[in-house]
């Protein structure tokens, strides 16, 4: 009778939930709390906006598998494991390179000022974009009074950023209004209103700079979302950009993680397309 009862409780325990899917479910109602964070903030627009939202219903998934009532071979729950620490251990490889890329900023003795575009609403920026621009005038106030100084003339400015199909107005047209709302002469300012990418924002901006008699070896700085430089970056050197440094403006602290994921999202898309050499991930 003691072994039937002992027998019993054994099995009762090999159908409980194991460490391996309590963690998972942990992490999969984080993700679900994040997920509504950031909906909340950005809205629904964008698909990408529900990627927390997506990762949470993996983990829910993950957890169901690890689960001892499930009994899954134990050579296939360690591969599953090994493969979730791969995967974190690359994304925490780009988080390291893009916080390094953060912290840097440019010297105010640029002889170009590139303004990467970013999401229009309507005829407005975006909060991330107007961010940027902001960033902008302000790193024209500090280059203007260095150049002052120096006894040379400050920067000139290039407003990148073309026309989606659900803005009103090109990003680099609003660019220009902003920036010269914010005291910056029109005269200083030349816009793209063609870019729809990254690469192709330093593809026009690169040419705009040569028309007005520069070069891609001049001292340059782009001027874009902290979280965004260090891919920025990267696409600049492919661009052909060679004396190139960046000047990044801060968002919400509590979107960072969606910012860094995003990224790390895009990095890998534009490394399989070819437009980043020298990737240092591990893919």
């Amino acid at each position: 009778m003691g072994s039937e009862n002992m027998g019993k409780k054994n099995k009762i325990k090999k159908r409980g939930a194991g460490p391996l899917s309590i963690i998972c479910l942990i992490i999969a109602m984080i993700l679900f709390v994040y997920g509504i964070v950031v909906l909340s903030q950005l809205g629904t627009s964008n698909w990408f906006n529900f990627v927390w939202i997506i990762g949470g219903g993996i983990f829910m998934l993950l957890s169901f598998l690890f689960s001892r009532t499930l009994g899954m071979p134990v050579a296939l729950k360690v591969i599953l494991v090994v493969i979730i620490l791969a995967c974190l251990s690359n994304f925490a490889i780009f988080a390291y390179h893009m916080t390094d890329a953060m912290n840097v900023s440019a010297a105010y003795d640029a002889k170009w000022v590139i303004v990467l575009g970013a999401k229009v609403n309507g005829v407005e920026p975006s909060r991330e974009f107007n961010e940027r621009i902001i960033k902008a005038a302000e790193y024209l106030r500090y280059a203007d009074a260095a150049a002052t100084l120096a006894g040379r003339k400050g920067p000139m400015l290039i407003a990148t950023g073309g026309q989606g199909e659900d803005e009103g107005m090109s990003e680099g047209e609003v660019c220009s209004r902003v920036l010269q709302t914010l005291g910056v002469s029109e005269d200083r300012i030349i816009i793209d209103n063609q870019s729809t990418t990254t690469l192709e924002n330093f593809g026009y901006a690169k040419a705009l700079i040569e028309s007005n008699g520069g070069s891609e070896k001049d001292k340059t700085a782009v001027v874009t979302s902290g979280f965004h430089l260090y891919r920025a970056m990267k696409l600049a050197e492919t661009s052909g950009f060679s004396n190139i440094s960046g000047y990044g403006s801060t968002g919400l602290t509590m979107l960072i993680p969606h910012y860094i994921f995003r990224e790390y999202a895009a990095f890998i898309k534009e490394v399989s397309l070819g437009h980043i050499a020298g990737n240092p991930l591990p893919f």
